[in-house]
């Protein structure tokens, strides 16, 4: 099992503004996004992007093309008999648009919107389901391969990234408040570990709502848990996942304990257990000082979800 790296840009956002505060930087979200709901997404047949002939480049760089011949339409998941867009592969260009973030398994590129190269059919499927928790998933993007149609990633609401390290001291108490309960509600409501919670898989939405992305690594909660493989980031493991050794599929308890390491992280302003050997802490059960937390109900919230995911506290 891989590791997967922990980076800052793993989001469906536009990381030139971080403050949730920021109202003109949510009137230029809730703007896109209300194009997106109300824009036809229409797609063109495969032009030939190696073509050097000026005549034959798309006008609009970085975004979906406007002259429509072909639309893919594909059953939604569930056996559901109700139609959803899909768009062709060919219908994305990605040249000259801005990379916004990196996922488990692929770019996110910020046009109109924003599109997660690779990301697969089974992470766009259950952020649908997961509603409101979930960043909103706008279609999928697809391309025939034979006979087959396959998902080669999909378009998402864009967002406003959540930056721990820029949450004022005075709303640090009703941020906590809201991941805790944007992870209970998935648990509870929609039966899904996400399964990499973690301060930068969180977004501020277009409505003003903390949700989710990122949900390469997530599972149903009725699922059978061998046939889990998603990857992990390890400074937000629980020791009960048995790193490095095993790493047994996530659960909620595993959630909650990713939660209270980003509630930490959140209060103190400070990446946990940055310098610390991550093997050997999760063999100790080592994690990180409550005592830095200075909200009693925070507090023992952290305290409690820490002492569930194994860690002496």
């Amino acid at each position: 099992m891989v590791a997967k790296m922990d980076t800052k840009m793993d989001t469906a956002m536009d990381t030139e503004s971080t403050s949730p505060g920021d109202s003109a930087q949510q009137d230029s979200v809730k703007g896109q996004s209300a194009c997106l709901r109300t824009k036809r997404l229409q797609v063109e047949h495969a032009s030939d992007d190696n073509n050097d002939n000026a005549d034959n480049k798309p006008e609009d760089v970085g975004a979906i093309k406007s002259e429509s011949t072909a639309e893919l339409q594909t059953p939604t998941v569930g056996g559901d008999t109700a139609q959803e867009l899909s768009l062709r592969r060919d219908a994305i260009n990605l040249k000259g648009i801005k990379e916004i973030g990196l996922g488990v398994s692929g770019y996110v590129y910020k046009c109109e919107f924003a599109y997660k190269e690779n990301g697969t059919e089974h992470e766009y499927n259950l952020m649908k389901q997961c509603g409101t928790c979930s960043i909103t998933p706008i279609c999928r993007v697809m391309d025939g391969v034979g006979q087959e149609t396959v998902c080669y990633g999909f378009l998402m609401e864009l967002a406003v990234p959540f930056d721990f390290t820029k949450t004022p001291a005075e709303d640090r108490a009703r941020v906590c408040k809201a991941m805790i309960d944007v992870v209970i509600r998935l648990h509870t409501e929609h039966g899904i570990v996400h399964g990499d919670v973690k301060p930068n898989n969180f977004l501020w939405a277009a409505d003003g709502r903390l949700c989710l992305c990122d949900f390469d690594s997530s599972r149903r909660m009725d699922e059978d848990p061998a046939e889990w493989n998603g990857l992990y980031s390890v400074r937000y493991l629980s020791p009960n996942r048995g790193y490095p050794s095993i790493v047994r599929a996530p659960t909620a308890d595993d959630d909650m304990y990713a939660l209270a390491i980003s509630m930490w992280e959140l209060w103190t302003g400070t990446d946990a257990l940055e310098h610390e050997n991550m093997e050997d802490a999760l063999a100790a059960r080592k994690t990180v000082d409550i005592s830095a937390i200075e909200d009693d109900d925070i507090r023992a919230h952290v305290k409690k979800a820490l002492a569930a995911g194994g860690a002496l506290v």
